[in-house]
């Protein structure tokens, strides 16, 4: 059973977050969700595995662009969610940009939240800013429709 985001959290930064203490930063949580995500399906990216999880991968991949501190990051977070549990066809990840601005430069990612969708590697859609899930949903739906017609 994977642990809890408080869980983790306590795992990762002992010192920080100490048993029975109900005082976390809001970056701190959110990055603490992040690294959970991975055990629900969401792909943390990095400099070094950029490459194998978006641009050289099959089918769709939504990539998240977020930053610490970001208030519509954050409240975007539990609609990606939902959204890779109704399409597990799709692989979903987050880039921090905050930590890779060049990965977040070379697809013209100038403000977050950004969501970039690549289909073969290739960026074919992208929404900038927070967004209600029909908006996601439709993005989906729409490029799937898309990629079986090609």
């Amino acid at each position: 059973m994977s642990p809890s985001v408080r869980e983790h959290f306590m795992l990762v930064n002992p010192t920080t977050m100490r048993e029975g203490s109900e005082r976390w930063s809001s970056r701190s949580l959110y990055w603490a969700q992040c690294k959970a995500g991975k055990e629900r399906g969401m792909v943390e990216l990095t400099k070094e595995n950029f490459d194998a999880q978006v641009t050289n991968a099959e089918g769709m991949v939504l990539v998240d662009f977020w930053s610490p501190g970001c208030g519509p990051c954050r409240a975007m977070e539990s609609v990606l969610e939902a959204a890779a549990a109704r399409h597990p066809e799709v692989r979903f990840a987050k880039l921090n940009a905050a930590d890779y601005p060049d990965i977040a430069w070379a697809f013209k990612v100038v403000s977050v939240p950004t969501l970039v969708l690549f289909r073969g590697g290739v960026p074919v859609d992208d929404i900038v800013g927070a967004v209600p899930a029909q908006r996601i949903e439709e993005l989906l739906v729409e490029s799937g429709r898309e990629g079986r017609g090609a």
